[in-house]
């Protein structure tokens, strides 16, 4: 449910025959402004996900890696659709200052798809919250385990740097996250027409 279009419905679709995979956002309503509300969540996730434009009016997209990081994609469509509308669309920076321990946390790419997580200004007796965040991003995107609390790696591959600035200040506080996540999707759900749900 869109609370910023008279809470109109919105999904994001993955489109299964694709090669490679494209997510559609898609609504059913004919709500007067309900498809420059899908243009603009779609324009949203390429800015805030760093994700490709894949046509049909600006509705699709993809990641350019080729993959379909499914976790990622709906975290960056929940993202999109509650971005406020007059704020301007930007890409947000690899580092936050975490307002619990004013530590602040930097992701570094190491170019091949992984991330190392560094906390600057960590006192004595005070934990790094680099470790919480290297978790958190592991969650939330369902990457793999590391052997390194601090680190997390993406499958493909491939650098998204957009993404790990948007999940960044959600992976320090991850169980906060998902509860805010859990009450938002209960607002409403949209399953594909023919998925017998």
């Amino acid at each position: 449910m869109d609370p910023q279009c008279d809470d109109i419905s919105v999904a994001l679709y993955k489109r299964t025959a694709a090669e490679p995979p494209v997510g559609v956002v898609h609504t059913y309503s004919e709500h007067a402004g309900a498809a420059e509300r899908v243009v603009r969540i779609a324009a949203a996730m390429r800015v805030l996900g760093g994700l490709d434009d894949a046509g049909e009016g600006g509705a699709v997209v993809r990641f350019p890696c080729g993959a379909w990081h499914a976790n990622a994609a709906k975290r960056i469509f929940l993202e999109a659709v509650k971005l406020d509308r007059s704020q301007p669309l930007e890409a947000r920076p690899l580092a936050i200052v975490d307002r619990k321990t004013g530590q602040t946390i930097t992701a570094a790419g190491g170019g091949d798809g992984s991330y190392r997580l560094l906390a600057e200004g960590v006192e004595d007796g005070v934990p790094s919250r680099a470790i919480s965040a290297g978790r958190g991003m592991r969650k939330l995107a369902q990457l793999p385990d590391s052997d390194e609390d601090v680190a997390f790696a993406f499958a493909c591959g491939h650098e998204h740097d957009a993404l790990v600035g948007m999940l960044l200040p959600r992976a320090v506080n991850v169980r906060d996250t998902l509860r805010e996540e859990e009450q938002y999707a209960a607002r409403g759900l949209l399953t594909a027409p023919g998925s017998g749900e």
